[in-house]
């Protein structure tokens, strides 16, 4: 699920309950994915009181971070440390207005294991 920019916050933060991720690309109305929105992001405006209606997307977004599938270890954590998200839109090669799927900090983790751990038994 993508998020409109024009989408109020009080109309986006039911999108976060059920979903592992804490980001949503945030779309214009062509389409075109202009940035992310994190549940930090949102956090630090729920509680002023009165705005949820007059804040949209747009006003809260951050720049698109997102990685290719063929992106090394090291350059997509670079980017997890980057923004704090605990998951990156990853994007296809030849369109990057096309997610593929999100990469989650923890199966960056995961991977970084298993490669310390092939590297270790290779050597």
């Amino acid at each position: 699920a993508w998020v409109g920019n024009d989408l109020p916050v009080q109309r986006i933060l039911p999108l976060f309950g059920d979903r592992e991720e804490d980001c949503f690309p945030v779309e214009d109305k062509t389409g075109k994915i202009t940035g992310l929105l994190s549940m930090g992001n949102l956090r630090a405006v729920i509680g002023e009181e009165g705005i949820g209606g007059i804040i949209v997307a747009e006003d809260i977004k951050t720049p698109l971070e997102f990685v290719h599938p063929n992106e090394n270890l090291h350059r997509a954590l670079t980017k997890f440390l980057r923004t704090k998200y605990t998951a990156i839109p990853v994007m296809d090669e030849q369109n990057d207005n096309k997610v593929l799927g999100f990469l989650t900090y923890r199966d960056l983790i995961n991977a970084y294991d298993e490669a310390l751990i092939q590297w270790s038994t290779d050597n």
